[in-house]
This record gives C-alpha cells, sequence and structure tokens, in this order.
C-alpha cells in the first residue's frame, strides 16, 4: 500500500489474515465507521469458499500520487492482493482495510515473500476518494515495517 496503492480500501482479506499485531494501535479512520455494528453477519473466517483467483484486466488508473499508469502494467511481475473499496464505508471496510495492513506485517517478516507481493487497493467512488483522500486514508493503515510489501 505505498506508492502502488490506486484506490480504495481492501475487501475480503479477514479470510486470511488472523491475529493482532501493532495495527490494532491505529485510531478509527473519521467517518469509516470503525466501531459501528455491521449491517448483516460477517461469516466466520473458513466458513465460506472464495472463488478462483483470476488475472485482472487492464485499464486507466491513478496512484495516490495522481500519476496516469495501465492496471495490467501495475500488476505485472509481483503476486497481488486487488481489493475494491470506498472510505466513506462505514460497514465491513475499516475491518478489512486492518487485516490488509496486518497482511502487511506478516509478509515483512519472510523478505522473499515481500519482495514478491503487492498490495493495491482501488476505490469504486472517484469522486470523493481523490488520490489526496486515499494517500491520507492509506497512511493511517499502512504498515511501518520497512520490510513490507509494496
Amino acid at each position: 500500500m505505498t506508492r502502488a496503492l490506486l484506490f480504495g480500501v481492501v475487501f475480503g482479506l479477514a479470510a486470511f489474515v488472523d491475529g493482532a499485531d501493532a495495527h490494532d494501535d491505529h485510531p478509527p479512520v473519521p467517518g469509516a465507521g470503525a466501531k459501528a455494528a455491521y449491517a448483516f453477519p460477517i461469516a466466520a473466517p473458513g466458513s465460506y469458499r472464495l472463488p478462483p483467483i483470476k488475472r485482472a484486466a487492464g485499464g486507466a488508473v491513478l496512484d495516490d500520487a495522481g500519476r496516469h499508469d495501465d492496471l495490467g502494467a501495475l500488476l505485472r511481475g509481483r503476486v497481488t492482493e486487488l481489493a475494491f473499496d470506498y472510505t466513506r464505508c462505514g460497514d465491513v471496510c475499516p475491518a478489512a482495510t486492518l487485516d490488509m495492513g496486518r497482511l502487511q506485517d506478516l509478509a515483512a517478516n519472510d523478505p522473499s515473500i515481500s519482495a514478491r507481493m503487492r498490495l493495491v487497493t482501488m476505490s469504486f467512488d472517484p469522486e470523493h476518494d481523490t488520490p489526496e483522500v486515499m494517500r491520507a486514508y492509506a497512511a493511517q493503515w499502512r504498515s511501518d515495517d520497512q520490510a513490507s510489501p509494496e
């Protein structure tokens, strides 16, 4: 979630990462509803099947610095966790974003994994989630570990 951060927050990582770490100390994001009750029951990790992983198609995207890029080119060369979300989500999104941060910390423990991994999030609310909004939002969740993946 560094320079390659595109837009949004992570979707669905709760099934992949368990446990607590330094990210638990991050303050709730204003307006994100981090303490809100979920609007629907959250399934227990491992109690459901995820769809098969497929290749992401290319397309024009902006990064958190406002630079234009092609999604296909951005994803090439690394194992990528690609997530879709938006910063004003007040339900499951903050919990999923916390898990993206935990994934960064876990990957940082193994340099061979971290070097081959990229975490990318995209927003589907581009009118609100400008590069500046995304950069500020990501800064609250980004791992402090220099060995964490991009």
